[in-house]
């Protein structure tokens, strides 16, 4: 998936669990995902810093349909023409 592919900066999500996983950004921008383990998510962004928040879920067809043990908020920044890239995989959420 790529939302708003002009950028200026790119921000990247890889879901390496086993199970699902829904993020939202905190700030910024009213924007987020369910993703199916081995997905992968690409979002142009303006480049400053960012706050995302991550949770473990089951997810159904192509959403959430629960979520379950302890979220996890990253801080992050991203400069123009750059990406950052959060690869979540088992020892994400520990």
């Amino acid at each position: 998936m790529i939302a708003n592919p002009d950028g200026p900066a790119y921000f990247k999500v890889a879901n390496n669990l086993n199970v699902g996983l829904h993020w939202h950004f905190q700030d910024g921008y009213a924007f987020g995902a369910d993703m199916k383990p081995g997905e992968c998510t690409n979002m142009g962004v303006v480049a400053r810093q960012y706050t995302v928040v991550l949770q473990q879920c089951t997810i159904g067809d192509g959403a959430c349909t629960s979520s379950f043990g302890a979220s996890k908020s990253v801080v992050f920044s991203v400069a123009q023409g750059e990406t950052y890239t959060l690869t979540v995989d088992a020892g994400f959420f520990n």
